[in-house]
């Protein structure tokens, strides 16, 4: 998979760590709490939602907003929302109208005051509630029944009395929330899952996010505890997600559950969808990926992640199945078939396919290699393929479904001819042995014939679409079409013809650089595949 990114790549390390949660959350808010007294101190920064439209020229890096108070540090236009960062110039003493558990915001006076969570909600009205405190969604500013709020919360808190304050249950940046609205803030890092190296440590790409992402919540999640990450942007840029608490992806026992993104925490919800807690990071739950072939900022590749790598597969007469990788879109194949079973002469050779095969990331594939006949008279699968239908090896839609054959040699029998070689557009014939005719090779459109018969002989099987014909004579090896069987010299049937070898193919509008050579292998056949970046 290729992943375009709105954070930036700070850091390429492979395997060194045995995590993939968040690694780094930014220390942005800084506080004092002590004999029930909250300060926030100087020098503390904090996000503020300020409009839908891109300000970014109306206000500079050091410039005051507002009042002296806040000297803004940062700005961040994204998904049609402007944000302005700001860091305070002095200590602020928290005040607070109420007791239990509170949320704390900074205000556009210069000062931090609580509002209880019962009354803190988001959407694209004011509200009714007599102390309510609402986020408009739609106009990405804080508004309040009594006073313009200027911050997202910052913390959440638990007050024994009014502005007195007995524990910070959690500190709400760079992740925050109010009402049903998720929010991430820039300078929060971990890394991208990238799989496993080959001593199964894992390969992790080390990642910091540059935008905001503000994400509410659906219906179906209210009620719950949820897990939420941080997607790597190849959905939708750097930004926050989260998933019901049934849908859980984490790493299981096999290594087999993996997402691509970077796990961070939880958040509970009311009935209503409100978000009452947070918590983060939740390191236990570590996510696996799926290996990430290369990361672009922008038009800029900062990351390649594609290797190439070689497989063989051997002879187990029985389909093995390959899926692709991500990132691969072509594979460099060497696809060679069995040779038939020697007898009196030499069975032929396997044929031999080298190609360059267009393929499909996460596209899944079966390498089929056909063994040596053990049975000289009896068709065997001794053909090699690449086909996608796994039904059956000589089940009918699975021969349809082969992109690459190479064709199997024929037999000879223990009083015979040599066996065909197979391989090529058409497979060689058989050899004619005492009168028993050699079996045809199979072509691209048809079974080879069967043997011709001596005086009171019998003639040899016609080869079929994939196997060899079997009948008296040495069998056809397989093939796209397989080669015929050979035939005998008379009813005695003590001299067979060889079986013809079976052909070969491509299909023609996924292969490119084909080359055959028939009877190429004295042996048992392979497939060998490399993966290629498109």
């Amino acid at each position: 998979m290729s992943v375009y990114n709105n954070g930036s790549i700070s850091e390429i390390y492979l395997g060194s760590e045995n995590t993939n949660v968040l690694t780094t959350i930014p220390t942005n808010i800084n506080y004092t709490l002590s004999n029930g007294t909250l300060i926030i101190k100087a020098g503390s920064k904090i996000w503020i939602p300020y409009g839908i439209t891109d300000q970014s020229e109306i206000y500079s890096i050091g410039s005051e907003f507002l009042n002296s108070n806040y000297i803004i540090s940062a700005l961040n236009f994204n998904d049609n929302k402007f944000f302005v960062q700001i860091t305070l110039q002095n200590d602020i003493v928290a005040t607070g109208t109420g007791t239990g558990d509170r949320v704390l915001f900074l205000m556009n006076d210069g000062s931090v005051s609580d509002s209880s969570v019962t009354y803190v909600s988001s959407g694209t009205s004011d509200g009714t509630a007599s102390s309510w405190r609402i986020y408009r969604t739609d106009l990405n500013l804080i508004h309040s029944n009594t006073n313009d709020y200027l911050s997202f919360p910052i913390f959440f808190a638990t007050a024994s009395a009014n502005g007195v304050y007995s524990a910070i249950t959690t500190v709400l940046n760079p992740i925050s929330c109010i009402g049903n609205v998720l929010i991430s803030f820039p300078g929060i890092s971990g890394n991208i899952p990238n799989g496993f190296k080959s001593d199964q440590t894992y390969n992790n790409i080390k990642f910091t996010f540059n935008n905001i992402s503000v994400k509410e919540t659906e219906s179906a999640w209210y009620n719950k505890t949820i897990p939420f990450r941080f997607w790597t942007n190849y959905i939708a840029g750097g930004e926050v997600s989260y998933d019901p608490i049934t849908n859980y992806n984490y790493l299981d026992s096999s290594f087999t559950v993996r997402r691509e993104c970077i796990n961070s925490g939880n958040f509970t919800t009311d009935s209503t969808g409100k978000i009452i807690a947070i918590t983060q990071p939740n390191a236990k739950n570590i996510l696996i990926g799926i290996p990430i072939s290369e990361i672009y900022n922008g038009s800029d590749l900062v990351y390649s992640g594609f290797s190439s790598q070689t497989i063989t597969f051997t002879a187990q007469n029985a389909l093995q199945e390959f899926i692709v990788p991500r990132g691969c879109t072509k594979l460099q194949v060497d696809c060679v078939a069995s040779k038939g079973m020697n007898g009196r002469a030499s069975g032929g050779n396997g044929g031999r396919v080298q190609c360059v095969l267009s393929v499909i990331p996460n596209q899944t594939l079966y390498m089929m290699v056909g063994i040596i006949p053990t049975a000289n008279n009896n068709s065997t699968y001794n053909a090699s393929d690449i086909r996608t239908d796994s039904t059956g090896i000589t089940d009918t839609t699975s021969l349809q479904s082969r992109l690459i054959v190479a064709g199997g040699g024929g037999n000879s029998r223990s009083s015979g001819g040599a066996g065909g070689a197979g391989g090529g557009t058409t497979g060689a014939n058989g050899s004619t042995y005492d009168n028993g005719g050699g079996g045809k090779g199979g072509t691209q459109s048809a079974g080879g014939n069967g043997g011709s018969a001596g005086i009171y002989g019998s003639s040899g099987a016609k080869g079929s679409f994939g196997l060899g014909g079997q009948k008296v004579g040495g069998a056809g090896g397989a093939g796209w079409y397989g080669g015929g069987s050979g035939g005998s010299k008379s009813y005695v049937q003590t001299s067979y013809g060889g079986g013809g070898g079976g052909s070969s193919y491509t299909d023609s509008t996924l292969c490119t650089d084909v080359v055959h050579t028939q009877g190429y292998q004295n042996g048992a056949g392979y497939i060998t595949i490399t993966t290629l970046k498109g």
